[in-house]
């Protein structure tokens, strides 16, 4: 599992079929015996549970799968947040992590992970993501972290 830019692992998005959850997993497991407790977010392509390989309490960003009705938002206040995401995931929505931002880890060359704490500018970037996909709760937390303070609504 090697770190780096995701240039290096985007030409196998074609292959990205979810089928390294477990990996991360694992991976994470080893990371907070490593380095202390993590909170996660995943932005993941793929149908199965991250509950089933050890990520109980992970915050789902674009929610599909069984994590649509997880609803989980992590804390305002993390002491290390990671944030996840599946290659066939970046094109879009992530194609700014592309520019400039080096990864964690790379799983499998299907999921990049980038270490998000204390970095407002990418939460800033997530608001408005949760804000685009409807997602208040989550939406007030991202804005809470970048600095941003409550929007109109006090959220």
């Amino acid at each position: 599992m090697m770190a780096g830019t995701l240039r290096a692992g985007l030409h196998f998005h074609a292959e990205d079929m979810g089928q390294d959850l477990k990996s991360l997993g694992d991976w994470y497991e080893a990371d907070q015996a490593r380095h202390g407790p993590a909170e996660l977010i995943l932005s993941y392509y793929g149908a199965g549970d991250p509950r089933y390989y050890g990520m109980l309490k992970t915050q789902a960003l674009a929610p599909v799968g069984p994590l649509r009705t997880s609803r989980h938002v992590n804390s305002r206040a993390p002491k290390r947040e990671l944030l996840a995401i599946s290659a066939a995931n970046l094109r879009d929505r992530f194609a700014w992590l592309r520019d400039g931002e080096r990864s964690t880890a790379n799983i499998g060359r299907t999921i990049f992970v980038y270490d998000v704490t204390n970095r407002p500018d990418i939460h800033a970037r997530l608001m408005r993501i949760y804000e685009a996909m409807g997602c208040p709760a989550e939406a007030a937390r991202e804005r809470a972290l970048s600095g941003r303070g409550p929007d109109r609504r006090g959220f």
